[in-house]
C-alpha cells in the first residue's frame, strides 16, 4: 500500500507574499481575510488513542446508536477547513466528524453496497476483521465511501443556525444533520457552472492554498480509500475540490467530487457533484517462485505500478459516464 501522511509537516494555510497586494489580510499562519470572507484551516497529526475516543463519543451522540463500526485506520480529526461569507454569516465547513457522520449512515442502510473483495477469504483479512471487532461478512462498509459535501450553517450572535438544502440533493446538508426551515439552502443550479476558464489561468498567483487530507485506510492492503481537500483563493474566485478516492484492487476504482466554487463580487457560491466509477481487471496470481530475469532484462514492474494512483484514477473516470452529475447554487446576502 501506499506511504500515507501521519503529521502535519507544513502549515495549514500556504500564504503568498503578495495576499496584501489584491487586498488580503494575514489573521495568522492559518487565517486569512479577503473580499469579505474569512478563511481559516487547522491541521495536525493523525487522531491517537484519545481524539479516537472523543470522535467517536461525538459520532455515537449525533448518530444516536453505540454499536458504531470501525473507524478508518487513518482520521485527521484536526484538519478542517471553514469559510465564513462576514456579511451574511454563511459558513462552509469541511471536517472529519461530518464526513464520517456521512460514512456512518450510509453504512447503516446499506453496507459496503455489494462490493466484495476476492482476497477477503483469506486468512489474514479474517483474522484483521476479527480484531477490528466486525464479522467475515463485512457488515458495515469497510470502504469508508461518504457522500459528504461539507455542512454549510447561517452563524448569527446565538447558537449557528444550519442551513437546509433541497430533498432531493444526493448529499445535501439535511442528510448531514442540518435541520430543515433554515433561511439557506442550496438550489439546483441552471447557469454556465463554474468557471473552468479562470481557474486554468496561470498568468495570475495563487494567493493561497490547502491540501488536508480528512481520513485514509488501506482496506486491508486491498487497496486505498482517502477523503482529501484541496483550497485553492486566486485574486478573482475561490475553488475548493474534496474528493473521495476509493480502489478496491481486482474490483474496481471510484471517485465522489465535490467542487465549491464562488467568484469574489458575486452573490451565489456554486457546489458541483460528480461520482464515477469503473471496474478494475482482476489482480494477477503471482507464481509461488518467480523464474530468474534474463541477463540485461529491465526489472518487472511491481505490483502497486499496475495500480491506478489518485491522479490515473480521475484522468480515466472523467471520460466515464457518471452516476451523479449535479450542480446547486446557494445564493448570498451582499
Amino acid at each position: 500500500a501506499p506511504s500515507r501522511p501521519r503529521m502535519a509537516t507544513a502549515p495549514p494555510l500556504e500564504q503568498s507574499e503578495k495576499l496584501e497586494d489584491y487586498g488580503g489580510e494575514r489573521l495568522g499562519p492559518g487565517s486569512l481575510r479577503l473580499h469579505g470572507w474569512k478563511i481559516t484551516a487547522t491541521s495536525g497529526a493523525m487522531a491517537g488513542a484519545e481524539a479516537l475516543a472523543s470522535l467517536e463519543k461525538e459520532l455515537a451522540s449525533s448518530l444516536q446508536t453505540e454499536d458504531l463500526p470501525p473507524l478508518p485506520e487513518i482520521v485527521f480529526s484536526q484538519n478542517v477547513l471553514t469559510l465564513t461569507h462576514e456579511k451574511s454569516g454563511t459558513v462552509l465547513r469541511f471536517d472529519a466528524l461530518g464526513a464520517l457522520t456521512c460514512w456512518a449512515r450510509l453504512s447503516a442502510e446499506k453496507g459496503a453496497d455489494g462490493v466484495q473483495v476476492p482476497m477477503a477469504s483469506r486468512p489474514a483479512w479474517r483474522d484483521k476483521s476479527e480484531k477490528m471487532g466486525c464479522s467475515s461478512e463485512r457488515d458495515f462498509d469497510w470502504t469508508y465511501t461518504t457522500d459528504y459535501a461539507g455542512s454549510t450553517s447561517i452563524s448569527s450572535q446565538s447558537e449557528p443556525v444550519e442551513a437546509d438544502a433541497p430533498a432531493d440533493s444526493a448529499a445535501s446538508d439535511a442528510e448531514q444533520g442540518a435541520p430543515s426551515g433554515a433561511s439557506a439552502a442550496w438550489l439546483p443550479h441552471e447557469g454556465p457552472g463554474i468557471d473552468m476558464t479562470l481557474l486554468r489561468r496561470t498568468d495570475v498567483p495563487i494567493l493561497c492554498f490547502a491540501d488536508l487530507v480528512i481520513y485514509s485506510d488501506d482496506l486491508h492492503d486491498c487497496g486505498d480509500s482517502e477523503l482529501r481537500l484541496r483550497l485553492r483563493v486566486m485574486p478573482k474566485c475561490i475553488f475548493i475540490l474534496m474528493r473521495h478516492f476509493l480502489r478496491v484492487d481486482g474490483v474496481l476504482i471510484r471517485q465522489r467530487d465535490t467542487r465549491v466554487f464562488h467568484k469574489f463580487g458575486s452573490s451565489t457560491v456554486l457546489r458541483a457533484q460528480r461520482l464515477a466509477q469503473a471496474p478494475l481487471p482482476p489482480l494477477p496470481s503471482a507464481p509461488v517462485a518467480a523464474p530468474p530475469a534474463a541477463p540485461g532484462a529491465p526489472p518487472a514492474a511491481p505490483l502497486g505500478a499496475l495500480l491506478p494512483s489518485e491522479a490515473e484514477a480521475a484522468q480515466r473516470l472523467a471520460a466515464m459516464p457518471p452516476k451523479l452529475d449535479i450542480i446547486e447554487e446557494l445564493k448570498l446576502s451582499l
